[in-house]
């Protein structure tokens, strides 16, 4: 079983799916995305980043769960879904089994801040 990341907008504030597809797009002009039409499904697509940046994950408008190859490219789409969400927006990053402890991602967040953080054991909270 492999681990998913979750970013969650703490306030639940939905991002708009056609901007999310847009924005991936513009980073990953390779991605493939598909549409949930399922109504009883939380996700409202998936999406895959191309290889040499593979990420594969689900967009839920209130967040996202994703799981990249190693913890850069987790780290790497954590920081870039930061950047396409407004500012107002607050997120959270944890992941599936609870190995690191919640991660407030803001616009000062680091690629190395959270490879630092995804080693950090649960219940030691990481600002």
């Amino acid at each position: 079983m492999s681990i998913e990341l979750i970013i969650a907008h703490k306030d639940n504030t939905i991002l708009d799916a056609e901007f999310f597809i847009q924005e991936l797009k513009r980073r990953w002009p390779d991605a493939l995305v598909q549409k949930i039409i399922d109504p009883a499904s939380n996700s409202q697509l998936q999406f895959e980043t191309p290889d040499n940046f593979w990420v594969l994950g689900d967009f839920l408008g209130v967040g996202v769960s994703y799981r990249g190859r190693s913890r850069i490219e987790d780290a790497g789409f954590a920081v870039w879904y930061r950047s396409i969400v407004p500012s107002n927006i607050e997120l959270q990053l944890y992941d599936s089994e609870l190995t690191f402890d919640l991660v407030n991602v803001n616009s000062n967040t680091t690629q190395e801040d959270l490879l630092e953080a995804f080693t950090s054991p649960f219940g030691s909270y990481i600002k």
